[in-house]
């Protein structure tokens, strides 16, 4: 068989079948979040082998964000050398990490393009449906996982509320964007009941604050994508004084808002990784270092009060976290990325631009308050929202 003929050849029904099982990632995402990884992996596959080779010169990068994430891979690998753990390291940069980003990347530059009646359909269809099993699996006592004899405890349904929280925002766009207003309201009210009735607090402030960002966006005035950019680069600026400021406001009536969401256990968290970072502040500890760091003799680097926090695998994090293992370089590099980012999500079509950037702000809320920036799944769902959004952008360019 001829592999070079068989992928230079358009093939819809590959495209749409890798579209299912990428979508499909967001149901078993309730039943099981270790999955995340192999169901979105195989679709976004899928999809880009399904798409065939780009005419020349058809998807491009955009070269600086090329540019930044290609430094930014490079920093990681390198670190490795002095990383705490290399065996662990590299394990997870390359299945991880790298993986991830090369499929979403090739899932991009391959522009994979699905009949946008069907992409409506079943990017709408599997986020629904991923909406009722949240909201069934929460408020009744997770009955499909004792069905299943799943050993993920109960906590650990929180993943599919923040990939939910995110995905969604391409599929809104892509309903909005065929006038399909009544199918987009629709979803809209079951992704935000199911991501309320959630545990997951990230996911709670993401989404909303995803929402404002939405709402503000769509206002005719001037000078968003700068002050996006600049709001995403203050928020990778703010990370070694964040622990301090929270310490602060987390007194009276906010100590006891917030109690729910165990916020006197993650200072102390943030604290000890601050203070990790502040030991190593240019190159950091290394790549996926965080989990080793409050190991053996290091423990005594720590005070008494900040040991029980440095002790956790990550830092709770995830802009904290490259501080902590990129160092300075990394944080410059990371906000240099996420700034021009902000910036491109202002160059989109005004039909797609709102979505993006409340899909951004989304995105960094939950990565401030949320999880390690390395899990799987949690790169395997930033790299299937590019895949969606990359569809999308197809299919309402050729639309319009």
């Amino acid at each position: 068989m001829n592999m070079s003929a068989w992928y230079g050849r358009e093939r819809p029904g590959v495209v749409l079948a890798g579209l299912v099982v990428l979508c499909a990632a967001m149901p078993v995402a309730v039943l099981s979040y270790r999955a995340v990884p192999l169901t979105a992996g195989v679709g976004m596959l899928l999809m880009a082998l399904g798409a065939g080779r780009p005419a020349s010169g058809g998807n491009r990068f955009d070269g600086l964000l090329a540019a930044l994430l290609a430094a930014l891979l490079l920093l990681g690998a390198v670190s490795l050398s002095w990383t705490l753990d290399f065996r662990s390291g590299l394990r997870v940069f390359g299945f991880e990490v790298l993986l991830f980003v090369a499929l979403a990347c090739f899932a991009w530059w391959a522009g994979p393009r699905v009949e946008a009646g069907r992409a409506a359909a079943v990017m709408a269809g599997m986020l629904a449906l991923g909406a009722v099993l949240l909201i069934v699996e929460t408020r009744m006592g997770m009955p499909l996982r004792r069905l299943i004899g799943s050993r993920e405890w109960a906590s650990k349904i929180n993943q599919a509320a923040v990939i939910l929280s995110l995905w969604v925002w391409p599929v809104l766009a892509l309903l909005m964007g065929r006038r399909a207003r009544l199918a987009a309201g629709g979803l809209f009210v079951v992704v935000l009941a199911a991501v309320m009735v959630s545990e997951s607090e990230s996911a709670k402030l993401g989404l909303l604050l995803g929402i404002v960002a939405a709402l503000v966006w769509a206002l005719p005035w001037k000078g968003r994508a700068a002050v996006l950019a600049l709001a995403l680069v203050a928020a990778m600026a703010f990370q070694p004084l964040m622990a301090d400021v929270v310490a602060r406001l987390l007194t009276g009536p906010v100590e006891h808002a917030l109690k729910g969401a165990h916020m006197e256990e993650r200072l102390v968290i943030w604290q000890a990784f601050t203070e990790a970072a502040a030991m190593k502040p240019v190159l950091g500890w290394g790549f996926n270092a965080s989990g080793w760091i409050g190991r053996g003799e290091r423990l005594d680097l720590f005070a008494e009060a900040l040991r029980p926090g440095i002790v956790d695998s990550h830092p709770h994090d995830m802009l904290l976290q490259v501080w902590v293992e990129l160092g300075a370089i990394g944080a410059l590099l990371m906000a240099a990325f996420l700034a021009r980012a902000g910036w491109l999500a202002a160059g989109l079509k005004p039909w797609l631009s709102p979505y993006v950037a409340a899909a951004l702000v989304t995105g960094i809320i939950i990565a401030m308050v949320g999880y390690g920036a390395w899990q799987a799944w949690w790169v395997a769902g930033l790299a299937g929202f590019v895949t969606l959004a990359r569809v999308v952008e197809r299919m309402l360019v050729l639309e319009q």
